[in-house]
C-alpha cells in the first residue's frame, strides 16, 4: 500500500501513531494455527444499483458462499475463522470418511470469529473442507467490500463495488483466515448486473450473461494471503498495453475519465519490464489491471494482479503517478509473491516496496536521481521517527491493524543502509536469491539478514564479526535515530554519539539498547573522491578516525543519522568546500545542510558555523545545493534578528548576499487570473520544488494567491496539493483558518491530515513555544551537558 513521501506525503491516509490515552477496541486476536487453508473457492452476488434489474430490498447488498480446503496440523475439534458483520446463512463441514458435522457454530464478536464446533477430534494429517454461506451489505467506511461513487459522463451518479482488505478487513467480506501467515489460493466467481465489469485478482475464463445478471468465473489465484485478494464491479472501461514478454496490462478508469491513464499505462509496462530483469523473476499470473476509484483511503492498494488506485493517482500526467505505480509494481514482488509473516514485519513490505521505487523510476526515466529520493526518505522518516519503531504494529480504534507510515519511509532508509554496507550488486544479488527462495511463502526479518550474509562474506571474504541480525536490531527495534558529534583533536576527529532527536512522551520505552546503535561511519577525508567505512559499535564510548586532515562524516548521505561537529571542524569543513566544491558529491553537501538545518534551533550549533557552511555553498553547481544554502541563511537571519542582535556580524553576511528566490513566484503577478495548474506545470518540476521554495520565500501574496485559487472550481482534484503548499509557506494563522473554514468542504480524511500537519507546523516553531536561548559556541554547549528540544 502507498503512502506518499515528502512532494506527495499530504496523500497520505496512514496514521503516524496511535494516541495511547485513546480506548482501543482490540479485535486482531490471532487465530490458532492448528489448521490452514489451501484452497479457496468463493462466489459473490453483488446488488449494485444503476443497471437494467430492478432494484428490490438486495439493493447495496452481496450474497456470497466459500469453500475452504484446508490441512489439520494439530488436533483440533473446533474450527476457527475470522469474520465480522457478516450474516452467516449456514455452514458444513465434510471430511473423507464422511463422519464429521458441524454441531453449532458461534460468532464472537469481540474477536471477529466465526467457531465451528465439530462432532469429534480430527487428527494431524487429515483434509476437510468447509462450505459457508454468507451475505452482507455494502459497507460506506472505505474497508472490505465498499461503496465509491462518481458521475457518468452525463453527469448523473455512479456507484461502483470495490474492495480494500489490508490489512484486517477481508473478513468482513468473507469469513475466512485474515492473517497473512495463512497462504492459500483462490478461485473467484463473480456475478454482478449486466453492463457492468466485474474484476478480481486473475484473468477471466468464461462469463455467462443470464438476463439482469452475468456470471464471471477467473482463474485461481496463485498462493497469497487474504489481504491481497480484491474485487471491483462497477462501470469502468479499460486501456491495455502489453510487456515485453506479452503480459497483459490494463488501466481501467470510468467513461469520463478513460483518456487520462495513458502515463500510468506506459509506466507500468516499463516498470514490469525492469523489475522482471532486475529480480529474474516474471510476474506470475497473466494479467495485471490498474482501477481509478475515487472514494480510497489510501493513496495505492498492491492487491496481486489487481491493483486499486485513489483517481487523482493515476488519471492525468503528474509525475507523482509514476511513483505511486511503480511503488505498487515492487510490492508484486515484495510483499506479494514474498509476505511478511505477522503485521510487525510490515516493514519488510513497504520498506522494500518504497526502495525499489528510486530504481523503477530508472527504468521511465534514465536521468531520474536516487540518491535526491532517497535522501526525501530520510528526512521524512527523521519527521516521524518519535513514535512506534519499525519492528511494531498499532491499531486503529476499531481495534484494526493499521500500516504506519514511518514502515515506507524509515524502512526504506535502514534498507539502504543495508545496500550500502554489503555493496550494491551484493545487495542484489542477495535480493533474487531471497526471492527465489521465498517464492509464495511468508518471511521473518532474519531470512533477509541471511541472504545478506551469506553473498557478502561468500563474494568479498568478509571475515568481520559483524552480524547483520544484530545491526538491525539497534535500528527496527529502537525507535528515533542517533546523533554523532564530531570534534576535532590534535590526533584526529572523536566521534560520540547519542539520542538528540525528540520521541513523544509515551513511546519513550523502545529503547532496547539504551538508544545506542551500531553505526556506519562512512566519511570522506579532505581532498580525497572516495569516501571510508568503519564501525561505531553500540558499546564504544567514542571513536576516533586518526587523521590531521578535515573529513566529512555520513558521506553520501548513506546512514540514517545525522551528524553535528565543532566550530573548528565547520570552520575548516566550509575552507575546503569553497577551495575544493567539485570533490564533494551532491548528496554529501546535501546531507551537511540538512543536519544543519534539522539542529539549527536546538542551540548544537553556533549561528557563525551555519553561516559558514551556507556562505561557502550558496553557489554550488547543484541547485538543490543552493536552495538549502538559501534556506539556512534565511533561518540564520531569522535567528540572529530574535535575538536583537542588529550589530551582529554574521547578520551583515548574510544582508551582504543577493537571493533571487522570489523571482520565480513573481512570476505569476504578470497574469493573476492564470489558473493553478497551468502556472504549477509552468514554473515548477515538482510539488517538493515549490514547496523548498515558499519555505525559502514566506511570501504573503503568494499565499493568499493560494486561498484564491482553492476557493476556485481549478483546485478540482488538486487541491490536496494546494493544501500542502499552504503549510510550506509556514503561515500558521491562515494554515489554522484554512483548516476549520468549512467553505473548503475538506473531507473529513483532509481535515484530519490538515490538523496533523498544523501540529507539525506548531512543533516546529520554536519561538512561539519557549524563550530563544544562546550559546556563545558549540563547544560551550557541549559542555554544559545541556538539552534543549523542541517542545509541542
Amino acid at each position: 500500500m502507498k503512502k506518499l513521501l515528502l512532494s506527495i506525503f499530504i496523500l497520505t491516509t496512514l496514521t503516524n501513531s496511535q494516541n495511547t490515552n485513546e480506548t482501543i477496541k482490540y479485535t486482531n486476536f490471532p487465530l490458532p494455527t492448528a489448521i490452514f487453508p489451501v484452497e479457496y473457492d468463493l462466489n459473490i452476488t453483488t446488488y449494485l444499483p444503476g443497471y437494467n434489474w430492478k432494484a428490490d430490498e438486495r439493493n447495496m447488498s452481496y450474497l456470497g458462499s466459500v469453500s475452504i480446503r484446508m490441512e489439520v496440523r494439530q488436533e483440533m475439534d473446533k474450527i476457527v475463522l475470522h469474520s465480522s458483520n457478516l450474516t452467516i446463512i449456514d455452514a458444513k463441514v465434510i471430511n473423507s470418511d464422511n463422519n464429521l458435522e458441524i454441531k453449532s457454530w458461534t460468532i464472537n464478536d469481540s474477536n471477529q470469529f466465526l467457531i465451528l464446533s465439530l462432532n469429534k477430534i480430527v487428527n494431524p494429517g487429515e483434509n476437510l473442507e468447509v462450505f459457508i454461506t454468507f451475505g452482507g451489505y455494502l459497507r460506506e467506511d472505505r474497508k472490505g467490500y465498499y461503496i465509491t461513487k462518481s458521475t457518468k459522463p452525463t453527469g448523473e451518479p455512479m456507484i461502483n463495488a470495490v474492495t480494500q482488505f489490508e490489512a484486517t478487513s477481508a473478513r468482513f467480506m468473507v469469513p475466512c483466515f485474515d492473517e497473512p501467515q495463512f497462504k492459500a489460493t483462490w478461485q473467484v466467481k463473480l456475478t454482478y448486473p449486466t453492463g457492468a465489469v466485474g474484476l478480481t485478482n486473475t484473468i477471466d475464463m468464461e462469463s455467462i450473461e443470464d438476463g439482469d445478471f452475468t456470471s464471471t468465473t477467473y482463474k485461481r489465484t496463485v498462493k497469497m494471503s487474504s489481504y491481497l485478494l480484491a474485487i471491483f464491479v462497477g462501470d469502468v472501461q479499460f486501456k491495455e498495453t502489453t510487456t515485453k514478454r506479452g503480459l497483459r496490462i490494463r488501466v481501467y478508469a470510468d467513461p469520463k475519465n478513460i483518456e487520462s491513464v495513458d502515463m500510468a499505462l506506459n509506466a507500468s509496462r516499463l516498470a514490469v519490464d525492469g523489475f522482471e530483469e532486475l529480480f529474474g523473476i516474471d510476474f506470475p499470473m497473466e494479467k495485471i489491471d490498474f482501477v481509478s476509484v475515487f472514494d480510497f483511503e489510501a493513496g495505492a492498494m498492491e492487491n496481486w494482479g489487481l491493483i486499486i488506485h485513489r483517481a487523482e493517482l493515476i488519471l492525468g500526467t503528474d509525475k507523482e503517478i509514476v511513483e505511486v505505480v511503480i511503488h505498487e509494481l515492487a510490492h508484486q514482488w515484495f510483499g506479494n509473491l514474498v509476505t511478511m509473516k505477522y503485521w510487525y514485519q510490515t516493514w519488510l513490505n513497504e520498506g522494500f516496496a518504497t526502495f525499489m521505487t528510486a530504481i523503477g523510476q530508472t527504468f521511465i526515466d534514465g536521468n531520474f536521481s536516487q540518491d535526491t529520493f532517497h535522501i526525501s526518505q530520510q528526512e521524512e522518516a527523521r519527521l516521524k521517527d518519535r513514535y512506534r519503531p519499525l519492528r511494531s504494529v498499532a491499531f486503529d480504534k476499531d481495534g484494526s491493524v493499521t500500516i504506519q507510515s514511518i514502515y515506507y519511509s524509515k524502512g526504506s532508509s535502514f534498507i539502504r543502509m543495508l545496500e550500502k554496507i554489503v555493496g550494491t550488486l551484493n545487495f542484489y544479488e542477495a535480493m533474487r536469491n531471497y526471492l527465489s527462495q521465498n517464492m509464495y511463502s511468508n518471511v521473518k526479518e532474519d531470512y533477509l539478514y541471511s541472504a545478506l550474509e551469506a553473498v557478502w562474506k561468500t563474494n568479498t571474504n568478509n571475515e568481520t564479526t559483524l552480524s547483520i541480525s544484530e545491526f538491525a536490531e539497534c535500528w527496527t527495534n529502537q525507535n528515533s535515530y542517533p546523533t554523532v558529534f564530531a570534534t576535532r583533536t590534535p590526533e584526529g576527529v572523536v566521534l560520540t554519539q547519542n539520542r538528540e532527536a525528540p520521541i513523544e512522551k509515551n513511546y519513550t520505552n523502545y529503547d532496547e539498547w539504551g538508544y545506542k546503535w551500531d553505526i556506519p561511519i562512512w566519511y570522506q577525508v579532505a581532498g580525497e573522491g572516495s569516501h571510508e567505512l568503519v564501525w561505531f559499535k553500540k558499546d564504544q564510548y567514542e571513536l576516533e578516525i586518526r587523521t590531521e586532515k578535515t573529513i566529512i562524516v555520513n558521506a553520501e548521505s548513506y546512514g540514517y543519522y545525522d551528524v553535528i561537529y565543532d566550530d573548528v571542524s565547520y570552520q575548516s569543513i566550509a575552507r575546503e568546500l569553497e577551495n575544493n566544491p567539485t570533490l564533494y558529491s551532491m548528496s554529501t553537501k546535501l546531507r551537511l545542510l540538512l543536519d544543519l538545518e534539522s539542529n539549527a534551533y536546538t542551540q548544537m550549533i553556533a549561528p557563525h558555523s551555519l553561516v559558514l557552511i551556507a556562505n561557502a555553498l550558496r553557489n554550488d553547481e547543484f541547485p538543490i545545493v543552493q536552495e538549502y544554502a538559501q534556506t539556512i541563511l534565511k533561518t540564520t537571519e531569522f535567528m540572529i534578528n530574535r535575538l536583537n542582535e542588529q550589530n551582529n556580524e554574521d547578520l551583515k553576511i548574510i544582508k551582504g548576499f543577493s537571493t533571487n528566490t522570489s523571482k520565480v513566484l513573481r512570476k505569476f503577478y504578470s497574469n493573476p487570473s492564470e489558473q493553478f495548474g497551468d502556472y504549477f506545470k509552468r514554473n515548477f518540476k515538482s510539488d517538493k520544488e515549490f514547496c523548498e521554495t515558499l519555505r525559502n520565500e514566506r511570501n504573503e501574496e503568494v499565499t493568499n494567491q493560494l486561498v484564491d485559487w482553492l476557493n476556485t472550481n481549478d483546485s478540482s482534484g488538486r487541491k490536496h496539493i494546494m493544501g500542502f503548499l499552504m503549510f510550506c509557506a509556514k503561515n500558521k494563522d491562515k494554515v489554522r483558518g484554512l483548516v476549520f473554514d468549512p467553505s473548503f468542504d475538506w473531507t473529513a480524511l483532509e481535515k484530519s491530515r490538515n490538523i496533523q500537519f498544523l501540529k507539525i507546523l506548531n512543533r516546529r516553531n520554536i519561538y512561539e513555544t519557549r524563550e530563544f536561548r544562546k550559546f556563545p559556541s558549540n563547544e560551550e554547549y557541549i559542555s554544559r551537558k545541556t538539552i534543549i528540544r523542541i517542545e509541542s
